[in-house]
């Protein structure tokens, strides 16, 4: 059996601490076009910021990091410069095989959380060498305390890595993952059906709740809130 270790990443103040000049060699390295790419520095370049201490202002500071937060299209900056991070995992990780995909997956990622495939310790130092080199080319940093790391599998074990603890299970994209397949097999599977049969509940309430509604709301239907069930009124003419 191939081991398997789920590592997932977390960045601390991911939106915060992309440096501005990152972005912007990002957004060129894509190839996208010089009016977009100046509409995007008018928004960054020049802004500043200042505190107050003892009742007096200290500044303006210079902001050269951090994508707006709130803005609609902060996702999609933060995503372009985290794809050459994901890239690189890429295309060094070997990954592992989902489903009938002819290509491996070593990466899945879901907004800023980084979920990695590793099947060996030796991609432990893959990872780290990029993890380095994402931090000092956009200032990101990562977060030991929020991150994890899970050994799927019987003889597997993995000492701490980065500081990133070992825990029991992880979660990726509403999948937890235990130490033995059969386990994750099952709860994957019960709480699958728990939620089909609260849906089946729902729509069941709904339902009835629309049949005991219609008397009262729709009274061209011919049903008489004041008859029972199955009796109807015959309107006047």
């Amino acid at each position: 059996m191939i081991p398997l270790y789920v590592l997932t990443l977390d960045f601390k103040n991911a939106f915060e601490r992309i440096a501005h000049g990152y972005l912007f060699q990002t957004l060129q390295g894509y190839g996208i076009g010089d009016p977009f790419i100046t509409g995007i520095k008018r928004m960054y370049e020049g802004a500043t910021s200042s505190v107050q201490i003892n009742g007096h202002p200290y500044g303006p500071i210079p902001i050269r990091c951090a994508v707006h937060q709130g803005y609609p299209m902060s996702m999609a900056l933060y995503a372009l410069c985290l794809h050459p991070f994901l890239r690189l995992l890429g295309l060094k990780l070997p990954g592992i095989r989902i489903g009938h995909r002819s290509r491996p997956t070593s990466v899945v990622v879901y907004a800023d959380d980084v979920t990695i495939f590793v099947t060996s310790a030796t991609d432990f130092t893959i990872i780290e060498e990029a993890i380095h080199l994402f931090k000092w080319a956009s200032g990101s940093c990562l977060n030991p305390r929020k991150s994890k790391t899970r050994t799927v599998g019987s003889g597997c074990t993995q000492e701490a890595f980065l500081g990133i603890a070992n825990h029991p299970s992880v979660t990726i994209l509403g999948v937890t993952f235990w130490s033995i397949i059969e386990q994750t097999m099952k709860d994957t599977w019960e709480r699958l059906t728990g939620k089909v049969r609260m849906q089946a509940k729902r729509a069941y309430a709904l339902q009835s709740g629309c049949v005991m509604l219609t008397p009262f709301y729709c009274p061209e239907s011919g049903i008489s809130h004041k008859s029972s069930r199955h009796q109807t009124h015959t309107p006047n003419n």
